[in-house]
């Protein structure tokens, strides 16, 4: 089923959860969501800074970008990973519920050989009604919705991965941030 209207749009992240224990999130991370396709990059807030990782998987602090197909479920949202600085191959699956106007993303992720329960807090960056648009060609997409972008191109093994964030500012789209990973 295709995502429904309440889930497409611009998040940002403002909040992570790991075994009941809220950490400092290191990274701004922004997610786009069309009813087809989700675009998701992260970057470190310090790219030089130190990142408190012990005990903390990668995925919630490392720098990455990925893009692909999005599957909704009720209550379960999978995203499918076509582009991926990692090439992850399996699709991740996780709950998705509102509450007081923040969508909560709930998981269960390996800590130290243990399962251990994460949530991700989405603040809504973009009107109900934004438009979106989205242009996907061969190891490469770009995803719209409302005034931000995510622009993906893996031209691995014999190129780079490289991804985009972007954002409408005086009438046209300005860079907010990269990864030439």
């Amino acid at each position: 089923m295709s995502v429904p209207p309440e889930l497409v749009g611009a998040w940002r992240r403002v909040g992570l959860t790991l075994d009941d224990t809220r950490l400092v999130d290191c990274s701004d991370v922004l997610w786009l969501q069309t009813p087809t396709w989700f675009a998701d990059i992260r970057l470190r807030l310090l790219p030089e800074g130190r990142i408190p990782t012990e005990g903390v998987p990668a995925w919630l602090y490392a720098q990455a970008a990925f893009a692909g197909t999005a599957h909704w479920s009720s209550p379960m949202m999978t995203w499918e990973h076509v582009l991926d600085y990692n090439r992850s191959v399996a699709p991740g699956s996780n709950s998705l519920a509102r509450s007081d106007g923040v969508l909560i993303e709930s998981g269960i992720t390996t800590v130290a050989g243990r399962e251990t329960p994460f949530t991700e807090e989405w603040l809504r960056m973009s009107g109900a009604d934004d438009a979106c648009s989205l242009h996907v060609e061969q190891g490469a997409c770009r995803v719209e919705v409302g005034g931000w972008a995510i622009e993906l191109r893996d031209a691995r093994p014999e190129g780079q991965f490289s991804a985009v964030r972007y954002r409408v500012n005086g009438g046209g789209w300005k860079v907010t941030g990269s990864l030439p990973l």
